[in-house]
This record gives structure tokens, C-alpha cells and sequence, in this order.
């Protein structure tokens, strides 16, 4: 599937001139001696390696281009270790060195390598965090209260897919930026 989007992609525009990856999903909750296998493979699969596959594909294009803009939506999880988000955050953190590392290996190819580190924003994926949280983990948000995407004018919470983590980091989150133009 990567492999025909790249393609199409490519035949369409003849370049790629940047590549987000945002994959993510629900933090399992628990200890480390509490989460199964299967539930640890999942997350670092989603949330660490498909960013993986997708720049292993892309960056040769950008490379050859002499020119690209990589962006990682990690967390403030890969920042900041919390309870019960444990593979989570492992996964977000590891993002975060892996964008380092691109900028490293790619920056004087031309490459911009960027990592986002959104806070908690009220949505049906991170409901579940806030139901297990409560008050102790809205009073670690900076502003002071949980948003919904509408309340910051990107969609609503029936629709997901909408909403743009990038518009997020404005509100809760940090950016981290290493590479060339950051």
C-alpha cells in the first residue's frame, strides 16, 4: 500500500516535498508488567515504526530532489514519562530520537527533519486517558483546561481524522525542530 501511494504520488506530482507522518492510537494503560505483547508490538508498531517505513520510502526521493520537509507528530509522552502510557510514550520518545537522527544522517542532503510533541486535546481517542486521569491530569495542561478540536476550530470529536495536530501545538504542545531551516 505504501509502496502504490509513493508511486502515485510521484507519477502525479513528480516529487515529494514533504511527508507527515501522524499515525497514532489509543495509549493502552498500564504497567509494563501489566500490558500484554501484542498490545506493546502494536503501539511501537503504529506509532514508531510505520514513521519508519514511510521515510525508509520517501527520503531516497528527497534526497535525490536535494530537498524535503519531514514532520514527526510525536507527544509530550515522548517528553515527559506518564503513568499507565507507558508504550505508548516509549514509542513517542522513540520517534523524537529517530527525527534527530534523520536530521542528523539527511540535514546536509537538504532535508528538514521537524518533530511535533502535541499536549492532551479532548477527542473519542483520548477519552479513555481522561476517564482514567480526571482532574490531576487536566491540572498538568498548561492552559488550564482540555479543549475539543471543535473549540479550537478544526473539526469536531465525531470526526477524528479531521483535525490537524500540527494547528495543536499551538494551544497545548511543544515544537522541536533539528535539521537544516528549522
Amino acid at each position: 500500500m505504501l509502496i502504490g501511494a509513493v508511486k502515485a504520488t510521484l507519477d502525479k506530482w513528480g516529487k515529494v516535498d514533504i511527508l507527515v507522518n501522524n499515525a497514532g492510537g489509543p495509549p493502552v494503560p498500564g504497567k509494563i508488567a501489566g500490558i500484554t505483547e501484542e498490545d506493546w508490538d502494536r503501539t511501537i508498531a503504529v506509532d514508531l515504526k510505520g514513521s519508519f517505513l514511510c521515510c525508509q520510502r520517501i527520503v531516497p526521493e528527497m534526497v535525490q530532489q536535494g530537498k524535503g520537509k519531514i514532520v514527526n507528530i510525536s507527544s509530550m509522552a515522548g517528553i515527559l514519562a506518564e503513568k499507565a502510557l507507558n508504550a505508548y510514550g516509549v514509542a513517542k520518545g522513540a520517534l523524537i530520537l529517530f527525527t534527530k537522527q534523520l536530521a542528523l544522517d539527511y540535514g546536509r542532503d537538504g532535508i528538514n527533519a521537524n518533530a511535533i510533541c502535541p499536549g492532551y486535546i479532548n477527542t473519542m481517542l483520548t477519552g479513555t486517558v481522561f476517564a482514567l486521569g480526571g482532574d490531576k491530569l487536566k491540572e498538568s495542561i498548561p492552559c488550564g483546561n482540555v479543549k475539543n478540536s471543535a473549540e479550537i476550530g478544526i473539526g469536531d470529536d465525531t470526526h477524528p481524522s479531521e483535525y490537524h495536530w500540527s494547528l495543536h501545538k499551538r494551544f497545548f504542545g511543544r515544537s522541536l525542530h533539528w535539521g537544516r531551516n528549522s
